[in-house]
């Protein structure tokens, strides 16, 4: 915000950072619980790939994709990877395929989302099939499908296939960073119901 005389305006154009880091206030003011937990990620920019992804320390960002959509959209987006962290996706894999395991984890949490009312950009994963359901449970039910190098999901009878959107990064996630954020979602919750 800039100040002329008295008169606040706002930029005329915001970058994919301060969008973010919007999206980051808009959370800790409207949902604590995930706002809490969003500003525990390093926001990194990341070109290489297409939309967003999360490894526990940071939550990397395609300045185009944060650009391409909603403000409102970006602060689902945002929530969506903080779930990522919150419910474990990055520790509980083991030795399954990167790739499925990723789509199964959207297929478990954007239902969650949606429900809590968080806008999500078209073509998120989604299926009444997996609503309800864990990431292991839908991890071994989920149908793939390489089309043009690319992995796609079938998400049940009468529903389109859809492409991966998100990611969670492929390093490797410690114990001690897996009971950190036991603590810390155990602290936003608490947090949240004060």
């Amino acid at each position: 915000r800039v100040d002329r005389g008295g008169v606040t305006t706002m930029p005329a154009t915001l970058t994919a950072l301060d969008r973010l880091q919007a999206a980051r206030t808009q959370l800790v003011l409207d949902e604590p619980f995930f706002g809490v937990l969003a500003l525990r990620l390093e926001l990194t920019e990341d070109a290489s790939q297409p939309t967003m992804w999360v490894d526990g320390v940071r939550l990397g960002y395609a300045p185009a994709f944060v650009d391409q959509i909603s403000a409102k959209q970006l602060v689902g987006v945002v929530a969506h990877e903080v779930l990522h962290c919150a419910n474990g996706h990055l520790w509980r894999r083991g030795g399954r395929d990167r790739l499925k395991w990723n789509i199964a984890c959207d297929f478990a949490i954007n239902p969650v989302l949606c429900e809590a009312g968080f806008a999500l950009p078209a073509g998120v994963l989604m299926s009444s099939r997996f609503a309800g359901k864990s990431a292991e449970w839908i991890f071994d039910r989920l149908e793939t499908t390489v089309i043009q190098g690319r992995l796609v999901a079938s998400g049940g009878p009468g529903e389109g296939g859809c492409d991966v959107r998100d990611g969670v990064a492929d390093g490797s996630v410690d114990a001690a960073s897996a009971v950190a954020w036991e603590q810390a979602v155990a602290q936003a919750a608490q947090a949240a119901h004060n």
